[in-house]
């Protein structure tokens, strides 16, 4: 059971809670619209001074705060001055559709502008191996291509995009496909080896063409010549050196605290008096420190030998330099 104090602080919190549950959407949407209103003023002031770039993701928000046909045509404006025609061509069209149903008469502006830009569209075609079932997983720029989308002309904006194709037992493929400002059908053919056809190592097919300049294979880095290691090595086996010298340090100073306290300060059965105690504690503190000291010194001092040892060494160069009547072998080795 809760404590009254407690209980009345988690009632309130709750009554506090359920009220903005419930007043939080209706602010969300009564400042929707003019939220909606000032992403699109500002989105048409830099269209007219021609950032287009910066324009279209204002446009778009204030279409997703508040649709409406006019601001939709206006995206596909920008988007079209940006060069993103297959984008442009999809959002007139949604637009004439919607003008359609509503009885608007922007819709004949814009099934004219979805006809002009057709011919423009670039368009992929993705065709899948022979018998491809739904194990086969194809993706366009990571967004998945459904299978009623395979073999269809799938419109595209212009530059490069990636078709990656993959199988549930792990096999890849990917290519890079550039579709051309000028519009035209691009055909990506994913091979039959990918699902096993002519593959009969049983392995997954990985391939990969056209790939980008910053997927190519990276170097592999020139093999250490190890003189990270044997520093790290020296490092470690000074600092067990000092530690191996801490201990002494401590266990000479145990033995002299021992000394001092049979001197007079303490019986054979180990009775002493006032004194006695203090140098045996001191004793005791001294002696587990020069333990510990040995101990650890020990295993770092040994621990930095074979870190040394073990690194790997540069080869051993060998040459031979000969001259008329005479010859000088050459060796060197990193020691």
């Amino acid at each position: 059971m809760l404590h009254p104090v407690t209980a009345r602080g988690t009632l309130r919190l709750l009554v506090l809670t359920l009220a903005a549950g419930l007043t939080a959407p209706g602010l969300a949407c009564a400042d929707d619209p003019a939220q909606a209103a000032t992403l699109l003023e500002n989105g048409k002031r830099l269209m007219a001074s021609g950032h287009n770039e910066e324009a279209c993701p204002k446009i778009a928000e204030s279409q997703k705060l508040a649709p409406d046909i006019g601001t939709l045509i206006l995206l596909a404006d920008c988007n079209g001055a940006t060069g993103k025609t297959a984008t442009a061509w999809r959002q007139y069209g949604d637009a004439a559709d919607h003008a359609a149903q509503t009885k608007d008469p922007r819709e004949a502006a814009a099934r004219k502008r979805v006809a002009e830009l057709a011919p423009k569209v670039g368009r992929l075609v993705i065709v899948p191996p022979a018998g491809a079932k739904a194990s086969l997983g194809i993706d366009c720029d990571g967004v998945t291509v459904r299978q009623n989308e395979w073999r269809t002309e799938l419109p595209m904006d212009p530059g490069t995009h990636r078709v990656t194709a993959s199988t549930l037992v792990g096999g890849t493929w990917s290519v890079r496909v550039v579709v051309p400002p000028e519009g035209g059908v691009q055909t990506v053919t994913i091979p039959d080896e990918l699902i096993g056809r002519g593959d009969t190592s049983g392995r997954p097919v990985t391939k990969q063409a056209a790939p980008d300049d910053d997927e190519r294979p990276a170097e592999e880095p020139a093999p250490s010549d190890g003189s990270t290691q044997r520093t790290i090595g020296l490092v470690v086996g000074g600092v067990g050196v000092v530690g191996l010298g801490l201990g002494a340090f401590f266990g000479f100073r145990a033995k002299s605290k021992l000394d001092d306290s049979n001197a007079g300060h303490c019986a054979a059965n180990d009775r002493c008096d006032a004194t006695g105690v203090t140098l045996r504690s001191d004793y005791t503190s001294a002696a587990r420190f020069s333990t510990v000291g040995f101990i650890a010194g020990g295993v770092l001092l040994a621990g930095g030998v074979v870190l040394y040892l073990t690194a790997p060494r540069a080869p051993v160069a060998v040459a031979v330099n000969g001259g008329a009547g005479s010859a000088n072998l050459v060796i060197r080795a990193a020691f």
